[in-house]
């Protein structure tokens, strides 16, 4: 859903009277659709929100503070080496066209809102592109850096007014309403996005409970103690049955009928091959593993129950935001501005890169000399002697789990990414080897070169494979450590002498 011209040349005459000799003041692009360009003029800040999205074309205001990007895109520093301090002598829209034309002395910003087309440009006084948000090119048109400018042609207008719903919004200016339009717009489709998420989580939820809940109701059915009792309590007659099948020479198990001492009846299968003390002994095995089959099922039962409260907590709080954002109690741009700031919270907790590349290069080749194991995962000595393994990937956790998994080592693995499980061979767990662990932990996750991330860790026999979901697990009795990587704790554990 792009604006219409129709909307667009509104926006212009709006912009018109502010931005002629205004100078550029600061350019910023957040995302790969969204870029930020304010003018100065009269002491007074004009910060003008371009949106390229597929679905989200607009020209809009923006001043609600954003956190930009500690790495800047590509077309962010093209502008600012063309645009800052530039002024601007004027602006244009040719009629029926969703372009507008922000001239300088010696480039022009050209914005194309064309829907999934859309585009920004910067051009030279002799229609060269020297900077473009999306490159891209087709048999009938080539948007690319040092070729020359086209504008698109063979584009059919139908005409257009301007939205009443957009008139109807009142919130000052032409441009005010637009922003508030589709920065609503855009809100609910990032909410809406998660709820469909959580939704679509839940029902895996339900539908994993649901499993779960049948195969508990199959083993309760199975009373396997009851039936060994009844053998043994009948030994004499289950001895003659069994001598009956050998004197017949029959090899599958026969089907005995017993009544149990509720007087129930119970047909009972025994193995010919075994005597009725060995039956007996194989039912009572099985209650055995029934037992702690069913343990199993109620642990992972009560898991995905929290995990379905906590889905339904989170759904409940997007509903809320959404309603809010409805009922205008929740400015939505307000919003927007708030997922920006912690998604740039989060890239800056987690992408602090190293100084020194050559000692990288150092520790990456005593990394690989160090680390000896299986195709699908490392086994790693710690500076202290202890040993640890870490999976190169899902199939290599699921087979260090199974290979090295007893129940007293200790299993390691961040929080917040996907990584490997680590386990530490040894069932007294030092500090120090906590530390390296969980250091290990990160260093081979998407965590890599991290300044600060989580990491839990427990007793491997409070870890448990999730059936039928590949390489995810259930752990409780959990701690957790917060790790500050850095290289010289990479180096004490992969540079030793």
């Amino acid at each position: 859903m792009s604006v219409n011209y129709a909307e667009l040349k509104v926006i212009y005459e709006e912009l018109k009277e502010n931005i002629i000799n205004s100078v550029c003041n600061k350019v910023t692009q957040f995302d790969n659709d969204t870029v930020l360009i304010e003018f100065r003029k009269n002491s007074k800040n004009l910060p003008i929100l371009i949106n390229i999205n597929s679905r989200f074309n607009f020209i809009g205001l923006s001043y609600y503070y954003q956190p930009a990007p500690k790495n800047p895109y590509s077309f962010t520093s093209t502008a600012r080496k063309y645009l800052l301090n530039e002024k601007v002598i004027d602006i244009k829209q040719i009629e029926n066209d969703r372009i507008l034309y922000i001239i300088f002395s010696d480039f022009q910003l050209i914005i194309e809102l064309l829907g999934k087309n859309g585009n920004i440009f910067i051009v030279d006084n002799e229609s060269t592109i020297v900077g473009i948000l999306k490159a891209r090119s087709s048999e009938k048109r080539k948007e690319k850096i040092g070729e020359k400018y086209n504008p698109p042609f063979g584009q059919t207008q139908r005409v257009f007014e301007v939205r009443e719903e957009i008139l109807r919004l009142n919130k000052g200016s032409f441009i005010d309403n637009i922003t508030f339009y589709y920065m609503k717009k855009i809100a609910f489709s990032k909410i809406d996005e998660s709820i469909n998420s959580l939704s679509s989580e839940l029902n895996k939820i339900d539908q994993s409970i649901n499993k779960f809940s049948l195969e508990l109701e199959v083993e309760d059915r199975n009373d396997y103690k009851k039936i060994a009792d009844t053998i043994i309590a009948n030994i004499n007659t289950v001895e003659d049955f069994l001598r009956d099948i050998k004197s017949k020479k029959r090899e599958k198990a026969g089907t005995i009928t017993l009544k149990d001492e509720n007087a129930l009846i119970l047909n009972i299968e025994l193995d010919p091959d075994k005597s009725a003390g060995e039956n007996a002994g194989y039912y009572y095995e099985l209650s055995k593993k029934k037992i702690k089959k069913i343990e199993q099922i109620r642990f992972l039962l009560a898991k995905q129950t929290e995990r379905r409260e906590e889905t339904i907590k989170k759904l409940s709080e997007f509903e809320k935001i959404r309603s809010n954002i409805e009922n205008n109690l929740l400015d939505p741009y307000e919003y927007l501005c708030s997922i920006r700031k912690k998604d740039e919270k989060d890239k800056d907790k987690y992408q602090i890169k190293s100084k020194n590349t050559r000692t990288n290069s150092t520790v990456n080749k005593a990394i690989k000399e160090k680390t000896k194991g299986g195709s699908n995962f490392n086994i790693i000595q710690l500076p202290s002697g202890t040993t640890v393994v870490a999976g190169k990937s899902g199939t290599g956790n699921l087979e260090i789990l199974r290979k090295f998994g007893k129940g007293g080592f200790w299993w390691f693995h961040t929080r917040d990414f996907q990584g490997p499980f680590v386990i530490l061979l040894d069932e007294n767990l030092t500090n120090i080897d906590r530390d390296y662990a969980a250091t290990l932990a990160v260093y081979f996750s998407r965590a890599r070169n991290s300044g600060k991330a989580s990491v839990i860790y427990t007793r491997c026999k409070h870890v448990r494979p999730i059936p039928g979901e590949k390489g995810k697990v259930i752990y409780s009795n959990e701690k957790e450590i917060q790790v500050n990587i850095d290289e010289q704790s990479i180096k004490q554990i992969f540079s030793q002498e």
